[in-house]
């Protein structure tokens, strides 16, 4: 047997190849009705890989499949297959696995699709897929994570100058606090009302708070594009993270392009988050190889 059926559209597999053939090499396909049946994504699998002939024109054909499988979800898709794995669509979310493996999941998001911070935490564990408008793909990984560092900061009540808007000292209460500038130290507004002990406006300043109650040296992030720049040790190493806070749905490619910049400067790329009163993080960065 070597015919078959896609949603109504007929096809015949390539090389007087039969069914069998099909299921053994690819694990795609199944009889029902005693019909040899395939879905979307598996149809248009087999046709670009010239394994199945269709009855009808190529462009009816395409427009018909892409009518019901979106171009990013078969890309996600192709991309599985590819590389070996059984792979099940419940609309932009696949799930796949090799083996006896445990199923993972991959959600499939557009380059200008809005994602919330809780978007993140609810699907922690899971991979994040793009293909852009030229059809090259990059995959993601998403995990909430607790961030420690090493460093226990003291607060003590130091002479600060205030100068127009920026603020100096003559000391600092930790050897990181503050740059070098003509004699004196030069504070960020974080680092002042660390130092005054004002908790600050906003969320990014409760998440700059709760990096230093976690034993963290943090510092401006903004050459990164990024609220700030953390170290785990000490700063005479590289800084470890970059954090930047979300305080509102963003858009995919704004989160994409961070994470690249992260991985360009070889920092994890961090995002933070007030939910339920309380400071999330999740990392998210770009992966080559899926490893299960």
């Amino acid at each position: 047997m070597n015919e078959g059926t896609c949603d109504g559209i007929s096809f015949r597999i390539s090389n007087g190849r039969s069914h069998n053939y099909i299921i053994g090499k690819y694990k795609i396909g199944k009889f029902r009705e005693n019909t040899f049946t395939l879905n979307t994504a598996e149809c248009l699998y087999l046709f670009f890989k010239g394994k199945i002939e269709i009855g009808i024109n190529e462009g009816d054909f395409l427009s018909a499949m892409f009518s019901r499988i979106s171009f990013e979800a078969y890309s996600a898709y192709e991309y599985l297959k590819n590389g070996g794995y059984t792979v099940f669509i419940a609309g932009d979310n696949l799930y796949f696995r090799k083996g006896n493996e445990n199923t993972r999941r991959m959600i499939v998001i557009k380059e200008n699709q809005v994602v919330s911070f809780g978007d993140f935490l609810e699907n922690s564990g899971s991979f994040y897929f793009t293909v852009d408008e030229e059809g090259d793909p990059t995959v993601y990984m998403v995990n909430n994570i607790e961030i420690t560092g090493k460093n226990v900061f003291t607060s003590e009540n130091e002479d600060i100058i205030r100068a127009g808007d920026r603020f100096f000292s003559r000391k600092t209460p930790a050897s990181w606090i503050g740059t070098q500038f003509n004699g004196l130290r030069l504070l960020t507004d974080y680092e002042a009302r660390l130092i005054f002990g004002d908790a600050g406006p906003g969320p990014v300043d409760a998440v700059y708070r709760d990096l230093i109650s976690r034993g963290c040296i943090v510092k401006t992030g903004f050459k990164y594009g990024s609220h700030f720049r953390v170290y785990l040790s000490d700063i005479e190493n590289h800084a470890d993270l970059l954090v930047h806070v979300m305080t509102e749905a963003e858009y995919w490619n704004i989160i994409s392009r961070a994470v690249r910049v992260a991985s360009s400067v070889r920092k994890k790329m961090v995002f933070a988050s007030i939910l339920d009163e309380k400071i999330k993080y999740v990392s998210i960065e770009r992966i080559k190889n899926i490893q299960i």
